[in-house]
């Protein structure tokens, strides 16, 4: 067994294979998380698979890519975006599916080119030369150091360089030693990857250098000059390639970069060399915001350094013997340069999703010397070997595990990278976004305040604490960081839609309209202002252009849960139920967790009369979030419409306590004990509600209601009357008070008040019906006949009116 997976292609291919997805299959839980969000959600042109030609056009990166840069170009990694949306949508598991998918296709395509390195010839290897592929494999598709390229979407531009650089390294080799047709097809190929290489990510440069690098190592004796003709062809299409991007891309909006004397420059480098080396060889305390060394005497420079003086020295005591081990050297040393700070980056000066190249090489190194000891002749080494083998691949394959948890945990990780940087802006401000995301308000402004501490007017984390504020209801301390933003950024769209949030939150809407409006008109592909706009202007009575905006940021967003939510919404409001539903049930197709849409789901089955399935959505509202009162209280409420009145009380309990002085709930508790004869207690909980928030109508007229049904008429009219001083349209409450005031013989008065409730209600039987009897009570026959027909014409089953239409008929007949 032991000789068959030592030399076995097909047992190494399902260990990798398996090992690889066994080890990122928890990557696939991560969310969007930090430039995710930009390039992916606020990215609308990867929404139409169509757009891929456009992203290969300069006009797209200057002016439409979610992040200006002239140090980007890559066209392969936001094509490969737009084919994953068009699978997956906005669901992150299919992207990260995508990059575990390109890592296992780099983890085949590395082992298989160790083995056409190595010879290429299974028949012609013994066993420890077919094991140097397999190990150098398996070490690269568990190393820690791949977690941040992986669970960090956007670094696909460091898997589809590497795929396509070993895929061009792969093809020329081929090339070089064929003539005629195969040789151009070949080179044709290998140039095709160089090219997609590129676009991918700017780093691929070096291939030309791995590939003159390889002549040299393996064919030295053809000559520099033989050597260097065979690689001409990329190094032509790599000038082509830097001459379009100098003409095409060059921007006077480039970061400038912080000007380094020679001596600190040369310092920069040599630590960042060595702090590299030191985790690819040690990946301990990863952190997804790393310190640049505070001096070169760090011990990890220190470690780097010498393990990579060791590794040099025996490259060079061994060349001769080992060409494959001066390749891997090579290659560490031309796929690090790029990442080597040559020109400070400032902003990031570590990380490590640009050690995923350079690991290679690295895998490839330990690969050849745990392969040489096992193949040692005493038995004790040879073990040693393989145990060395095992223990590294497995304490590798735990160290990846652990950091993509982390990675599925935003506040787990900044958290952990402020233990490394507790003065950096970066973590807590992503800190402050991961708590945004989870709704922890109160500890996402505390992150926000403290990235402004350290980087004051910075206008993004002004926004953010703005709209986290905005949450917490803190409006004035909202609207003045907003200002203050835009000082630095006067054309911010997402300023302009914050400060319409504040003012919407004010009940200032006219205003918040306005900045919308501005919001939307700075950048028209902004789905959430579009939505926001819509619904206040329905709430202004607009719905005509409320449904325009809605329909707009659907368009735009039509995976957007919320969007889909406001435009249920609106569409309930407006009657159409059905298309509303429709809204509703894609929304939790999309967020099947998200309280408030089973919440708004439920009140509208509780409209279509749906009794049992709306119970079943506010169930699942509490399920998510047991310590909402509004859940609760939505409960109660379906509850007791059923006549479920014990569960009921239950569920207005916890409503109070969690809430102690909302007056909907006290006043619907009240309705639902008064459905029980327990007048007393209605009675408490209505006074309770009018205490609570003095100009809640519902709450006096429900108070009347009652009053009005022990015969309390008189009491009952003070609280009605109350009703409709504070709703001057309220419509029930007219229509109970002319019960009341009919009741207590004021007729004329009754008339008046049935009156005032058609206005709002002109098509209601019973109005007109009881209209038609204080009419009947003062004599006017005549208009009693008419009123109840009227009542009959709407309601023609309506029995007691064609009653008393009857027995006026026969009044006025006698009186003739």
């Amino acid at each position: 067994m032991a000789d068959f997976i030592a030399t076995s292609r097909k047992a190494h291919l399902l260990i990798l294979c398996c090992l690889t997805i066994a080890v990122f299959a928890n990557s696939l839980e991560s969310p969007f998380i930090w430039d995710d969000e930009r390039l992916i959600q606020e990215n609308p042109w990867i929404t139409d698979a169509g757009n891929i030609p456009a992203f290969f056009s300069p006009d797209y990166w200057d002016q439409l890519h979610p992040i200006k840069s002239s140090s980007q170009y890559r066209p392969v990694r936001v094509s490969s975006f737009a084919l994953d949306y068009a699978i997956w949508g906005e669901n992150p598991t299919g992207y990260h599916l995508t990059n575990l998918l390109l890592h296992l296709a780099n983890v085949v395509l590395l082992y298989f080119a160790v083995f056409w390195l190595l010879g290429g010839k299974k028949e012609e290897q013994d066993k420890g030369a077919l094991l140097i592929p397999f190990v150098c494999a398996l070490l690269f598709a568990v190393h820690p150091i791949h977690s941040e390229a992986l669970n960090l979407i956007k670094n696909r531009s460091e898997l589809l360089a590497f795929l396509f650089v070993l895929s061009a390294l792969a093809l020329f080799a081929k090339a070089k030693d064929r003539d005629g047709l195969p040789y151009v097809l070949y080179l044709t190929g290998a140039l095709a990857c160089f090219f997609l290489a590129l676009a991918s990510k700017e780093t691929a440069l070096v291939l030309p250098f791995l590939a003159l690098w390889l002549l040299w190592v393996f064919e030295r004796e053809k000559g520099f000059l033989s050597n260097g003709f065979q690689v001409l062809p990329m190094f032509v299409l790599l000038a082509g390639f830097a001459a379009f991007r100098l003409l095409v891309f060059e921007s006077p909006e480039a970061e400038p970069q912080t000007a380094l004397g020679l001596a600190a420059q040369a310092s920069i480098i040599f630590k960042t060399i060595g702090a590299y080396v030191f985790m690819l060889v040690l990946p301990v305390n990863q952190t997804v915001d790393i310190p640049m060394p505070a001096s070169l005497a760090s011990p990890d420079v220190l470690i780097g350094w010498a393990f990579l003086i060791a590794a040099v020295a025996y490259g060079v005591k061994t060349w001769r013997k080992n060409p494959e081990y001066l390749f891997a050297l090579g290659w560490i040393a031309f796929t690090l340069a790029p990442a080597s700070n040559l020109q400070y980056l400032e902003s990031r000066p570590l990380a490590e999703q640009r050690l995923y190249m350079p690991s290679a090489g690295y895998c490839l190194i330990l690969g050849i010397l745990l392969v040489r000891l096992m193949s040692m002749d005493r038995r004790a080494l040879k073990n040693l070997g393989v145990g060395l083998t095992v223990a590294l691949a497995a304490v590798y394959a735990w160290g990846t595990f652990f950091q993509n948890s982390l990675w599925r945990e935003p506040v787990k990780l900044w958290t952990r990278a402020l233990k490394h940087v507790p003065d950096s802006p970066r973590p807590w401000y992503n800190l402050g976004n991961a708590y945004m995301a989870k709704r922890m308000y109160t500890d996402a402004v505390a992150a926000f305040e403290k990235t402004l501490e350290l980087d004051p007017g910075d206008p993004d984390a002004l926004n953010n604490l703005a709209c986290a504020q905005v949450s917490l209801g803190l409006l004035d301390e909202a609207t003045a960081n907003v200002r203050e933003a835009l000082k630095t950024d006067p054309n911010s769209a997402v300023a302009y839609y914050n400060l319409g949030n504040a003012m919407a939150k004010s009940n200032r809407l006219s205003e918040a309209v306005m900045y919308y409006d501005m919001a939307v008109s700075l950048k028209p592909d902004f789905p959430m202002a579009q939505c926001n706009l819509g619904y206040l202007l329905f709430k202004m009575g607009n719905p005509e252009k409320a449904r325009e905006r809605l329909s707009i940021a659907l368009a735009l967003d039509p995976e957007n849960a919320l969007i889909r939510t406001v435009m249920a919404n609106v569409l309930s409001a407006e009657g159409d139920l059905e298309q509303a539903r429709v809204h509703y049930q894609k929304a939790l197709e999309l967020e099947p967790d998200q309280s408030q849409i089973h919440y708004a789901y439920g009140n509208l089955l509780s409209k279509l009369g749906e009794v049992d399935q709306a119970e079943e959505q506010h169930r699942a509202a509490l399920e998510n979030d047991p310590e909402d009162p509004r859940f609760h209280a939505n409960m109660a409420n379906t509850l007791s419409r059923q006549g479920r009145y014990g569960e009921a009380m239950t569920h207005y309990e916890k409503a109070l306590e969690l809430e102690p002085g909302n007056a909907m709930i006290h006043t619907n508790m009240g309705i639902a004990l008064a459905d029980q004869g327990k007048v007393k207690e209605a009675a408490s909980h209505f006074k309770a509600a009018m205490k609570s928030q003095p100009d809640f109508a519902p709450a006096y007229y429900n108070m009347g209601y009652v009053l009005a049904k022990q015969g309390r008429h008189q009491e009952a009219l003070d609280y009605l009357g109350k009703a409709v001083e504070i709703k001057p349209d309220y419509g029930q409450a007219y229509y109970e008070a002319g019960n009341s005031l009919a009741h207590t013989g004021h007729l004329n008065e009754a008339v008046q008040s049935y009156k005032k409730a058609l206005e709002q209600e002109p098509d209601n039987p019973k109005i007109l019906h009881n209209l038609g009897i204080v009419y009947a009570q003062g004599g006017e026959l005549e208009t009693a006949v008419d009123y109840f027909e009227k009542a009959l014409a709407l309601q023609p089953n309506y029995h007691e009116a064609a009653k008393h239409l009857e027995q006026a008929k026969q009044l006025m007949e006698s009186q003739k």
